[in-house]
């Protein structure tokens, strides 16, 4: 405003003294007088709109917090219902196994009955299946707590559950710069690890499993490899489950916009995931 004052007085100040019509000192006049307004009235538009900007921002982290925040609080109350119902009742299915599995080898029962040997068969084979239930649904509600613990701890834990449940020895690899990955992206990596190994145990008991984790440029790899066990041999866990595992990860990493193989390769059995970072 003072700029545009002091150019208008000397403007009618020099146009009095050089004798210039009336008219032309008052069109300019206003003239610079309506271009300071429009100037003005512009920069208000720019600071309302400024401001409105960082509204929308901060209206939007708002948003998304709330968001994050509802879903930490769904996914605490599936890992509460997880412990709850499905920890608990396999716990206790554990624990009459283990009686039943005493009463059948009390010495007041006859021995080499072949219906008690092929009943013994069976506990065990239930109590194995219980324990690996209890370590999966730990591992799952492990995974459904743990939402801001990057990729490579997740990994550490599942890797060191594994070997604390089993005598399977396993080992991770880690390769590249670790970096913040996505939420759908850590999710599938971690599921990918979870399957693979579930796999190698199920169907290669013994045999020593590698799980690689690798932050390539622009792209996630995980990895899991195991030799494949000898031809005709299987374990005791290998007719378990719906055999819709590696169906379901493959549709996983598609909608996280990656990409999943499984198959055999130089004698030994590879999952192999990629991800697009």
């Amino acid at each position: 405003m003072a700029i545009t004052a002091e150019t208008i007085a000397a403007f009618l100040i020099t146009g009095l003294a050089t004798g210039a019509p009336a008219g032309a000192l008052l069109g300019y006049t206003f003239a610079y007088a309506g271009l300071w307004s429009v100037a003005l009235t512009r920069r208000e538009f720019m600071v309302r709109a400024e401001q409105a900007e960082r509204m929308l921002a901060e209206t939007q982290r708002a948003r998304e917090a709330e968001t994050h925040a509802a879903a930490l609080a769904e996914r605490a109350r599936i890992a509460r219902d997880i412990h709850d119902v499905l920890a608990h009742s396999l716990a206790a299915v554990s624990v009459n196994l283990q009686a039943a599995e005493g009463l059948l080898t009390s010495d007041t029962l006859p021995t080499g009955n072949p219906e008690l040997i092929k009943a013994k068969e069976c506990i065990d084979r239930a109590g194995t299946l219980t324990r690996e239930g209890l370590a999966a649904a730990r591992r799952a509600i492990l995974a459904l707590r743990e939402d801001a613990a990057p990729l490579p701890d997740q990994l550490t834990s599942l890797v060191t559950q594994y070997r604390a449940d089993g005598d399977q020895a396993v080992d991770l690899e880690i390769t590249g710069e670790p970096r913040p990955l996505s939420e759908p992206a850590t999710q599938v990596a971690y599921r990918t690890a979870q399957e693979g190994l579930t796999n190698a145990r199920k169907h290669a008991p013994g045999q020593p499993v590698t799980l690689g984790l690798g932050f390539e440029p622009g792209q996630l790899t995980v990895s899991v490899v195991n030799p494949l066990p000898p031809t005709g041999e299987q374990g005791p866990l290998a007719a378990t489950g719906a055999g819709a595992g590696l169906a379901g990860l493959r549709e996983r990493a598609a909608l996280a916009g990656g990409t999943l193989e499984a198959g055999p390769a130089d004698g030994t059995w590879r999952v192999s995931l990629k991800i697009a970072t």
